[in-house]
């Protein structure tokens, strides 16, 4: 096709009409935004297939408004994202009102490594430091646990949090169909958060698939973040050779951190308690 003829094919779609009703023009006779004051056409040439020709082009108002808009699209779609992560990553329902602004400061040792642990993430996730959340029953260590996974989450970062049992139980469900997704999950997640470790079933087959779930996730080289009410000495001097390697392992992925906020339940069951009496009296 010969140049002048493809030009003058394409020269509409170059040339197509932006201007606003109360653009300007200048010496060179091309359309000026009457607000950023920028041209909106400029001089077109692709030598020996399209001669000499004016097209359109974006002015700073029009490259604000497709920037803005850019903007918000990615807006969107990472915050459906985060709320998908927040859907499929948290393994129970009480874990996703985990978060920082809900601490009560109850233990603020433990509450400050937790949120330094999320500032430093980075970090963390490049030398591959862990936590090990341990302490009495009820002191708060799922909260933190729980306020680390919703923190990275609203970061983007897919932070998975569940509980032994429920994996192992994904693991063997359909005779291991899912065994592998399962396990490649745990060695490719971000961060994996397990909760309560250590009050699974005391059965050989049951340590034998808790010691695969580590030790899968200690071959991936990834962090790890464990709750759980075992105290160190527990775990160091326990006698069952399975959870040995266990806790060895854990022990060595883990940084220990010990919550003692005792009495976070009782003190959230009091609070319920009270504002339940003061409803009652108010119907009185």
């Amino acid at each position: 096709m010969e140049a002048g003829l493809f030009a003058k094919i394409l020269e509409p779609a170059l040339r197509r009409d932006n201007s606003a009703e109360d653009d300007l023009f200048n010496e060179e006779g091309f359309c000026v935004c009457a607000h950023c004051n920028e041209p909106k056409e400029a001089w077109f040439e692709v030598k020996g297939l399209i001669p000499k020709c004016v097209r359109p082009r974006m002015c700073k108002c029009e490259r604000d408004k497709r920037e803005a808009e850019e903007a918000e699209r990615k807006r969107k779609e990472r915050q459906l994202r985060i709320e998908r992560y927040r859907h499929t990553c948290l393994a129970d329902e009480q874990y996703k009102e985990c978060t920082f602004t809900a601490d009560d400061g109850a233990d603020p040792e433990a509450s400050g490594r937790c949120r330094k642990y999320v500032e430093k993430w980075d970090k963390m996730a490049e030398n591959n430091i862990g936590l090990l959340l341990w302490g009495d029953v009820g002191g708060g260590k799922t909260f933190l646990a729980g306020c680390i996974a919703n923190a990275l989450i609203d970061m983007d970062i897919p932070a998975t949090m569940t509980t032994i049992p429920k994996l192992v139980a994904a693991m063997t469900k359909d005779f291991g169909a899912e065994r592998g997704n399962v396990l490649h999950m745990v060695a490719n997640a971000p961060l994996l958060v397990l909760d309560d470790v250590g009050t699974e079933r005391n059965t050989e087959y049951s340590n034998e698939q808790v010691y695969e779930i580590i030790n899968t996730r200690y071959k991936a080289k990834k962090p790890l973040i464990i709750t759980t009410n075992l105290t160190m000495k527990a775990m160091k001097e326990t006698d069952d050779v399975t959870k040995k390697r266990i806790y060895d392992r854990l022990v060595e992925m883990c940084t220990p951190c010990k919550v003692t906020s005792t009495g976070r339940r009782q003190q959230a069951a009091r609070s319920k308690m009270e504002l339940m009496m003061q409803l009652f009296e108010s119907e009185e």
